[in-house]
C-alpha cells in the first residue's frame, strides 16, 4: 500500500474510509460509515484509487464550502 492518507468522505465527512478489494483484483476507496458507504473510482492499484479518492474529496468539499460561504453572504445582505 502507498503512504497517502485518505481524506474524509466528501458526503458524510467521516474519516472511516478503507480500501475495497474487488473480485477482478482492482481497488477502490470506500467510506465504511453505516448509511453512507460512498465509493471512489475503481482503479488498478491502491495508489491510483487513493489519489482519485483524495482529489474527488477535495473538489466536493471545496464546492460545499463555497456554497456554504455564499449562503452566509446572502443572509447578511
Amino acid at each position: 500500500m502507498g503512504t497517502e492518507i485518505p481524506k474524509p468522505c466528501p458526503f458524510c465527512g467521516n474519516g472511516f474510509v478503507t480500501p475495497a478489494y474487488h473480485q477482478d483484483g482492482r481497488i477502490s476507496i470506500q467510506c465504511r460509515t453505516a448509511g453512507c458507504e460512498a465509493q471512489g473510482p475503481i482503479e488498478e492499484n491502491y495508489n491510483k484509487a487513493m489519489k482519485k479518492w483524495n482529489r474527488r474529496s477535495a473538489c466536493v468539499l471545496d464546492s460545499l464550502r463555497r456554497q456554504a460561504s455564499s449562503e452566509v453572504s446572502d443572509r447578511k445582505s
